[in-house]
């Protein structure tokens, strides 16, 4: 899933940005690569996923037999066996997982390796291994693209460069931003949840809103872009419009919604950041104004 991409991202750029570990850098980058070369359309958004079975089988994209490494690897591949814990027998359902049971340090000391050669070994063998697995049947690909998954992945991209300062994040971010602002917005000023094909449709949710309000926040941190400010304010002014109700709470679908048989509410997301939590946090930490607006005994419920 695309959104499980961008909060792992999130999580890793808060944390190398107090630790400074290598490790979380890296994972960052590769992660983000993925996305791109896994995910990402010619528009700059994001498709929603990938699933997780090929030609029948779960997880058959993503696995490894022991002899296919030994071939394709060669003299390398006692070693990244080693590291990555394949087997004969295997370590899932009798294939091979490729993981890492000890933090890449303590591996190499452990068996008297140099870090930064071990470390060229398994990015060669990596090389070697993504391209065989190029040649498989790829898993199927959930190609709509999601205005709040999308938030998320912009919120991970912009954290990312705060932590590391590639300026490659940074531009991703401005380019995925462009293309959300462009494409999800009707004629009448209301958002739209999905995309594909140049079309978007159906209502946004209360999630698409409150991810897109936070995404354009930390855009506007590393950017110091005043536009980004004034499209937060303006989203922030409509959902009090279109999702509040008189009694302080927020409903998850917008007041022209006319579709559904009940507005639900909702206070908790089970995968993903609580849309009312967050937008409430955004606006309680940001902008005083929003806050009267709201009331703030309304706010603390």
């Amino acid at each position: 899933m695309l959104y499980d991409n961008a909060l792992l991202v999130t999580a890793l750029s808060e944390a190398y940005a107090i630790t400074q570990n290598e490790y979380y850098q890296r994972t960052i980058d590769h992660t983000l690569k993925f996305a791109e070369r896994e995910l990402l359309d010619k528009s700059n958004g994001f498709y929603a996923a990938l699933d997780a079975d090929s030609e029948g089988e779960e997880g058959k994209y993503y696995v490894w037999r022991l002899e296919e490494i030994q071939e394709l690897l060669g003299v390398d591949a006692a070693v990244y066996c080693d590291y990555y814990n394949i087997s004969a027998s295997g370590n899932w359902e009798h294939k091979n997982i490729l993981r890492v049971l000890e933090p890449l340090p303590v591996f190499a000391a452990n068996r008297q390796y140099k870090i930064e050669d071990l470390q060229l070994l398994l990015d060669r063998c990596n090389t070697k291994l993504l391209t065989a697995r190029e040649q498989r049947v790829k898993p199927a690909l959930d190609d709509k693209i999601i205005l709040g998954w999308n938030a998320l992945m912009n919120t991970a991209y912009s954290k990312a460069y705060a932590a590391t300062g590639n300026k490659e994040y940074r531009q991703k971010a401005i380019d995925n931003m462009d293309f959300l602002l462009s494409a999800f917005q009707t004629a009448e000023g209301n958002w739209q949840h999905v995309w594909k094909n140049g079309i978007a449709k159906y209502p946004a949710f209360l999630d698409d809103y409150a991810y897109l309000i936070q995404a354009l926040l930390q855009l506007h941190k590393i950017s110091a872009n005043t536009d980004y400010l004034v499209r937060a304010k303006e989203l922030c002014e409509k959902v009090i419009a279109d999702f509040s109700e008189p009694e302080g709470y927020f409903y998850y679908t917008p007041e022209q919604q006319t579709d559904i048989i009940v507005r639900k509410k909702k206070c908790m997301m089970a995968l993903r950041p609580a849309a009312i939590r967050l937008w409430l946090k955004t606006c309680w930490n940001w902008d005083c104004s929003l806050i009267e607006k709201i009331g703030r005994s309304d706010l603390t419920r």
